[in-house]
């Protein structure tokens, strides 16, 4: 990918090596035959599809795609991904594999009846246990934790500041700028007490 953020789908897939952008359309085609009714955007740097909120995104890593529905469908089609690597909000198809589109459009269809529940109860006014959105460390920043040693740093912090680093990095406009909050990012995690530049205070437990 190149280093700069897009703006649409169309042109977060043109950015995506050659050799996967024909699979990336598929997928996406596959996505809008599950879920007419979702709208597409770029959230978080990545491949959006948004119904009653987000349903599930996409995002075209160096050795595989991530494909992002909720924790709950991942519970749901856990059976499924036997041959896949995943975790709570993330499924790892290589590209060295045909992607499992029937899965797929199984799991975007499960979204979209657990969107329009959400939804009707929320109009009744009726509360609900919903997962918080989706929070996903991109794979480039993944490795940049492992490489540095700072995994544990990074999930001690605050879960705003954990979000503020991935924003601040992902949405960067120039290389220049995400190079530099990159490195703000490592030093400030070698720290117990910065964050953006500033001094922050752990709440005592």
């Amino acid at each position: 990918m190149k280093k700069d953020i897009p703006q649409t789908i169309d042109e977060y897939i043109e950015r995506c090596p050659t050799e996967y952008q024909n699979r990336l359309q598929i997928l996406r085609e596959v996505i809008l035959k599950a879920a007419p009714e979702a709208k597409e955007k770029i959230s978080w740097g990545m491949a959006t599809f948004d119904y009653y909120g987000n349903l599930v995104h996409f995002s075209c890593e160096k050795n595989h795609l991530g494909f992002h529905p909720a924790p709950s469908a991942i519970i749901q089609f856990q059976d499924n991904l036997k041959d896949f690597q995943y975790s709570k909000g993330t499924i790892r198809f290589p590209y060295d594999k045909e992607f499992p589109y029937q899965l797929i459009s199984q799991i975007v269809k499960f979204r979209v009846q657990e969107q329009k529940k959400h939804y009707e109860l929320k109009k009744q006014g009726k509360k609900i246990e919903q997962e918080k959105d989706i929070f996903i460390i991109p794979q480039e920043i993944q490795d940049i934790l492992i490489h540095k040693n700072i995994v544990e740093q990074f999930k001690k912090r605050p879960l705003y500041q954990q979000q503020g680093y991935i924003k601040g990095i992902v949405e960067a406009k120039r290389l220049t700028t995400k190079e530099k909050r990159i490195h703000q990012m490592i030093d400030e995690l070698k720290t117990t007490h910065l964050y953006q530049g500033r001094q922050y205070y752990k709440k005592k437990s």
